[in-house]
């Protein structure tokens, strides 16, 4: 394949699992010898330090994300990439629009949805109108890459995408420089030798996350065997999650240590990772974890969970919303029941063979 102009579009780099993969697609790109463009509607995030210094960075500088259909219009008419890749609903929009609108034909669009749409609990109004935009803006996209097999069939089933639009992509979690990272040592006291062990929680803290269920199953857990919580990462409910942490009294055996830019050297300590999410896309701790030998205990959420674990072969799968059973399981694994990972089933993850189908996409 011949190099390309790919152009990359997000509205900010902050910590996320979207923002995360696009980097890491980016910087694999750049490292093949495309040329890249890394486009934001506002250069602001924790992540734009991991772009390489082969990406060229595009700071629209918009106040509001709503607006970049139009800067990505002026950008497209000049820059006139082979490829624009986008990711998140507002951003896929914003690309799609600034494609029909910028008269530019050579330009090929490829949205990646990483989350089911159809479970999101938001009001039945917002669901209405966020389902009919998807529906009509998103088969003007040449491609869509669904994170998961269960997105994939989220976007046909819920939006009324044909098949042939769509193909599923793993996200490339698994690099050389995650693992690297990840036998860093941990400069944390929790971590020393003569300490109780570390349950972990990687993500942002939002609803859709549930770390509440969490914190309820480790006060239980925490009754029966001495051990330590900690969360890494940060969001909307942080001040609950931590007023909740009170409520509970576990306040000494808690911590939550908020965004830390290397997670996987926590991962490789930890006793065993929890994920009690709602739902998910295709949750990139998750594989993160696994690649870093951390026993998993995850809610059977709507999403690509069991796509990773296997239907549960390489992790537990627990109901939503259940403190006792997560508990259970927590102690369960503390006590020496953990599940093997056949380092064979982690390849569909790694960055090399995930590029290779991005590329695919690209001309198809």
């Amino acid at each position: 394949m011949s190099h390309k102009k790919i152009t990359f579009y997000l509205s900010h780099l902050y910590q996320g699992g979207a923002e995360n993969v696009m980097v890491i697609v980016a910087n694999e790109m750049a490292k093949q010898g495309h040329v890249i463009d890394f486009v934001l509607a506002k250069a602001e995030g924790a992540f734009i330090h991991r772009l390489s210094s082969s990406v060229n960075l595009v700071d629209l500088n918009l106040p509001n994300p709503y607006f970049a259909v139009f800067g990505l219009i002026k950008y497209l008419r000049v820059a006139q990439p082979d490829v624009i890749i986008s990711s998140l609903h507002l951003n896929n929009i914003c690309a799609v629009l600034a494609k029909k609108f910028s008269g530019v034909k050579k330009t090929r669009v490829l949205i990646r949805v990483a989350n089911v749409i159809s479970v999101k609990r938001v009001s039945f109004w917002k669901k209405r109108l966020e389902r009919l935009a998807l529906s009509v803006f998103y088969p003007w996209a040449d491609k869509i890459i669904a994170v998961s097999k269960n997105v994939a069939l989220d976007l046909n089933s819920f939006l009324g995408i044909p098949n042939k639009k769509i193909l599923v992509i793993y996200s490339p979690s698994i690099t050389p420089e995650m693992m690297a990272a990840s036998h860093e040592p941990v400069d944390h006291a929790w971590f020393q030798s003569n300490y109780p062990p570390v349950v972990l929680g990687v993500g942002r803290q939002t609803v859709v996350k549930d770390y509440a269920t969490l914190l309820k199953a480790f006060a239980l857990a925490s009754k029966e065997k001495d051990m330590r919580l900690l969360l890494l990462g940060d969001g909307p409910e942080r001040l609950a999650l931590e007023e909740l942490v009170k409520e509970l009294g576990i306040e000494n055996k808690v911590e939550i240590k908020g965004f830390v830019d290397n997670p996987f050297n926590y991962m490789r300590n930890a006793a065993v990772m929890v994920l009690p999410s709602l739902w998910e896309g295709l949750p990139n701790v998750l594989i993160e974890a696994l690649a870093c030998g951390c026993p998993i205990i995850s809610t059977d959420s709507p999403g690509g969970v069991r796509e990773i674990l296997k239907d549960g072969e390489y992790g537990e799968l627990v109901p939503l919303r259940d403190a006792q059973t997560i508990s259970d399981k927590i102690l369960d694994v503390l006590r020496g029941e953990k599940k093997p990972i056949d380092e064979h089933w982690l390849e569909q993850f790694k960055v090399e063979y995930s590029i290779k189908q991005y590329l695919h996409a690209m001309m198809e």
